[in-house]
């Protein structure tokens, strides 16, 4: 039941005031859980807000880190362009100032990049270049100013083809100025080229100078030994007609060198040399090998004359006066001629020429000799000769025999000549004239003629008389062999008395060697010894020798004994030279006797003394003491 009046309210009213309350009660719990739950979502919201600022928080931190890394790009950026700048500007000052021509086509075939280099060394148009032509433009206008004219036919048909190519490339070229340059092509990827010029003019100056070098004689200018032979292997491999080679050597040219000095001789060469080159005509090569030797490559047409004119007519030319410093020298050639086909090598020809070069010269020089392969043959003897010659040498297998000199009236021994003797184990007894020569051509005779002074002197020392001993002396001896200082030795060891040695020297030895003989001749006199003008007559000295040397003692030549009393100008060569001794003052000697009629004859002559086989053969020395 429900009360009737709460605190004196009426029932009615208590419980409208009851249902009111309740009302009021049920709205407040009604607005304090929607106050609840909005303030649950005001809280999810702040949440989600707090959420949402840490989250924009972050963004905002994030952007302002990618701003600053985006400004540190800008930087970067800033920074790189400028050094691309400077690289750019420091790139074209070297493009500029590189000493190479640069040129740049891109994939479209256009000039792209250029320098001021390629257009002074191309000598093309810098507005052409300026205009970023088509390369096909340059190229045109290089045709019309003849740049390739200098060029082969190869490079010619690569530039009509568009002058580029998709791989690196090199070559050289002469431009229409005489310029050589060396141009480089570089492909670049995706088409295009770069290609660069260089002048190398001076460079290839220098490697003709080397190559001239190589090939040339400096001092006559003419081809050199290994030009010839690169002659000769040309026409070898494409042989037409027939040839002949040459080989030519001035005669006594070495004298001529130590009596004139070498500016002399030089001359001589160079005066040589043109005689030789004013006789070549058509491919022939005239070269000079070495020294005073000279080749001629002769390609025989069949319009020429008789082949052995060519070698007269050169022996003919070089032996005109030659004349040096106002002074008119006479000089004699020798030629040797081998005639070449295509199986020989360029080496072996020129070996055979001079084989039949060293025939004419063995012969006596002045004269033309032909080559045979029994040269060859003999040759190869020499060489071996040679070889025994250096043997013996050291093992003292040489000896003297004493060829006796004989007063004409009493027949008294007077005195010896010494003479050397070889007898070889395997070869024999070998004669002076065989291999005197070669000792004089190799030097031996230097070390074989001492020996032979030595010898002579002491055994002339153990002479129980008073007689002389004659020595040949050889023009190497008066060259290298310190004679004077020899001559003083041996007579000091030996104890033979100065006067007893005559010292024979040839008359051709006087020929160019003036100076040099004079002046040890001099010395030698002053020493005590003899001088002996050995085989008279036989060479080319004129008599003015006789009066400028100190000679005691004449030679005259067995050539002309031999003829006495057949012919009529020996007769008279023979008495002539007695009379010159005579009034010289000097003992003539009469070489070669071998007949009696050829004694008496010099006996009516008046003739002092004699040697020869008649008179005495060259005797042991054992024998010649004890006569």
């Amino acid at each position: 039941h429900w009360p009737t009046r709460t605190n004196g309210l009426p029932a009615d009213e208590t419980s409208e005031v009851l249902l009111v309350t309740a009302a009021v009660a049920a709205g407040a719990g009604l607005a304090c859980a929607v106050l609840v739950r909005w303030i649950a979502r005001q809280r999810t919201a702040q949440a989600s807000l707090h959420l949402q600022i840490q989250e924009l928080s972050g963004a905002i931190r994030r952007l302002e880190g990618r701003n600053t890394d985006l400004q540190a790009t800008a930087d970067a950026l800033v920074s790189e362009r400028a050094l691309l700048e400077q690289r750019t500007d420091a790139l074209s000052k070297t493009l500029q100032h590189i000493d190479q021509g640069i040129l740049m086509v891109d994939r479209s075939g256009t000039v792209a990049v250029y320098n001021k280099q390629v257009v002074t060394m191309l000598d093309l148009p810098e507005e052409l270049l300026a205009s970023q032509p088509p390369f096909s433009a340059v190229l045109e206008h290089q045709w019309r100013s003849a740049e390739f004219a200098r060029t082969d036919r190869t490079l010619q048909d690569f530039v009509r083809a568009g002058g580029i190519m998709d791989r690196p490339q090199h070559y050289e070229r002469e431009r229409p100025n005489g310029m050589a340059i060396e141009v480089h092509s570089q492909p670049l990827e995706g088409g295009g080229i770069v290609r660069t010029f260089t002048d190398i003019t001076q460079r290839k100056l220098a490697q003709m100078a080397i190559e001239r070098a190589a090939l040339f004689d400096e001092l006559t200018g003419l081809p050199n030994r290994l030009a010839l032979l690169r002659a000769l292997e040309t026409w070898r491999n494409a042989p037409e007609g027939t040839i002949s080679l040459l080989s030519i050597s001035l005669d006594r040219f070495r004298l001529l060198n130590n009596a004139r000095g070498h500016e002399t001789g030089d001359q001589v060469l160079v005066e040589a040399a043109r005689r030789l080159s004013s006789e070549r005509a058509g491919d022939d090569v005239v070269s000079r090998v070495g020294g005073d030797e000279f080749a001629v490559f002769h390609v025989q047409r069949g319009d020429d004359s008789e082949p052995e004119e060519l070698p007269k007519r050169l022996l003919k030319r070089l032996e005109e006066p030659y004349v040096v410093d106002g002074v008119t020298l006479s000089i004699t050639a020798s030629i040797g001629v081998v005639w070449a086909d295509a199986e020989a090598s360029p080496a072996t020809l020129l070996r055979q020429a001079d084989v039949a070069l060293s025939r004419a010269k063995d012969a006596g020089g002045d004269q033309v000799a032909y080559y045979t392969p029994s040269m060859t043959v003999a040759r190869e003897e020499r060489f071996q000769l040679e070889q025994s010659l250096r043997e013996a040498l050291g093992a003292n297998t040489f000896t003297l025999a004493y060829q006796p000199i004989i007063a004409v009236e009493s027949g008294e021994i007077v005195g010896y000549e010494s003479l050397l003797r070889w007898v070889d184990p395997v070869r024999g007894n070998i004669s002076p004239a065989t291999f005197i020569p070669i000792a004089e051509a190799t030097g031996l005779i230097v070390p074989l003629g001492r020996k032979a002074l030595v010898w002579a002197c002491f055994e002339a020392a153990s002479w129980p008389n008073e007689r002389s001993v004659a020595v040949n002396l050889s023009p190497a001896q008066f060259e290298r062999g310190k004679i004077v200082e020899t001559v003083r030795e041996v007579l000091a060891r030996s104890g033979l008395a100065p006067q007893r040695l005559e010292l024979e020297i040839t008359e051709g030895m006087l020929l160019e060697q003036t100076g040099l003989v004079l002046e040890t001749m001099t010395a030698l006199r002053e020493i005590g010894v003899g001088l002996t003008i050995d085989d008279f007559g036989a060479g080319h000295a004129g008599l003015s020798y006789l009066r400028r040397f100190p000679f005691k003692k004449m030679k005259i030549d067995g050539s002309f004994v031999r003829s006495l009393g057949k012919d009529s100008a020996s007769d008279a060569i023979v008495e002539a030279m007695l009379l010159l001794g005579k009034r010289l003052n000097m003992r003539v000697v009469a070489e070669g006797v071998e007949t009696e009629e050829q004694l008496e004859q010099l006996r009516r002559m008046r003739c002092p003394y004699v040697q020869g086989y008649l008179t005495g053969r060259p005797m042991a020395p054992e024998l010649a003491r004890g006569l």
